[in-house]
């Protein structure tokens, strides 16, 4: 039992760690090697991905700006306003360098594009994500 902030947690060792024997500390130390050889062992070997599922989506644009033309000269001015910059786009490049589909995530998703303003200034373009495949 653990006490943490007046609560009393619950410690519970992983199921696949197999459980000490009772016998000698030597035994116990046999049995924590052996169990970490074979945990080693398992995440050492290298496996070749061929085949992977994706999420990949583009980013969102931006809002434009509804605004008019103001100065004291202009009774009623013409409209002023942006639009809204697009969103970013997902690609695939192929490359040389990697060796096969292990991408270390499985979610692309690009930027979204800025809001337009006044004065007929757009908004600017999300950031484009690329996709590095062999």
């Amino acid at each position: 039992r653990v006490s943490r902030g007046g609560r009393r947690f619950w410690r519970s060792r992983p199921a696949t760690r197999p459980p000490l024997s009772t016998g000698d500390k030597q035994d116990c130390r046999a049995q924590h090697t052996t169990y970490m050889a074979r945990r080693k062992h398992r995440h050492s070997v290298a496996r070749f991905v061929d085949r992977v599922r994706i999420f990949a989506a583009g980013g969102h644009g931006g809002n434009g700006c509804a605004s008019f033309f103001r100065d004291t000269r202009v009774e009623r001015g013409p409209p002023d306003g942006g639009s809204g910059g697009g969103g970013g786009s997902v690609f695939v490049r192929a490359s040389g360098g990697v060796g096969d589909l292990s991408l270390g995530r499985h979610s692309f998703r690009a930027g979204p594009g800025a809001h337009g303003s006044s004065s007929q200034m757009n908004g600017r373009r999300g950031a484009d994500v690329y996709i590095e495949v062999p």
